[in-house]
């Protein structure tokens, strides 16, 4: 599989989908709440997303369709 770029509106996307991204996101966000929200995505990116195949799959999906509609604009 080709390198995943990290994308914090893609992030932002899975995580929504997801119950448990979710539930991780706003526990985190709680508990820091000076961190930045880009960061924690990126942390739930680089521990969940990128070490789950079907995350990964989906991260990948999405990605592929947030840049087509970049293109398209």
């Amino acid at each position: 599989m080709n390198k995943i770029e990290f994308n914090p509106t893609v992030t932002k996307r899975i995580v929504e989908q997801d119950r448990y991204l979710t539930f991780i996101f706003n526990d985190l966000l709680n508990k820091n709440p000076i961190e930045e929200e880009t960061f924690i995505l990126k942390v739930l990116f680089n521990s969940n997303v990128l070490a789950n195949r079907k995350l990964e799959n989906q991260y990948v999906d999405e990605f592929n369709k947030e840049e087509k509609s970049k293109i398209m604009i």
